[in-house]
């Protein structure tokens, strides 16, 4: 099953949040609403076609999502990784689970979009 989730994270949040970090680059005027958006899913550690097997899943989806977007996206022409974080000992406890081993990037995708857009 896939499961989608969408959170609009409003202007006061965001004015919150640079307040709580002491973010001194970016003025209220310039935030506005953001729509943050992810999808959950289950599948099954295959290696066949139109599934993968956990590695390969680390591979295209963790570690070069955006290079496997233009490989197996058609519209998709460009990519830019803008921002990386470096993650890579941070341990986050959670609603009694732990994470490890997790990224954070910003990368920038550029779609060939239909007539008229």
């Amino acid at each position: 099953p896939v499961h989608l989730y969408q959170r609009v994270v409003s202007t006061p949040e965001l004015v919150r949040v640079c307040e709580e970090h002491k973010i001194k680059d970016t003025e209220e005027r310039d935030l506005h609403p953001e729509v943050w958006a992810l999808r959950r899913s289950v599948h099954q550690n295959t290696a066949a076609t139109g599934t993968a097997n956990w590695s390969e899943w680390v591979r295209c989806f963790k570690d070069n999502h955006a290079k496997a977007e233009k490989d197996f996206t058609p519209t998709v022409l460009n990519t830019c990784l803008m921002k990386k974080w470096k993650c890579k000992d941070i341990i986050i406890q959670l609603a009694g689970r732990t994470w490890v081993d997790w990224t954070m990037k910003w990368e920038e995708s550029v779609h060939k979009l239909p007539f008229p857009l």
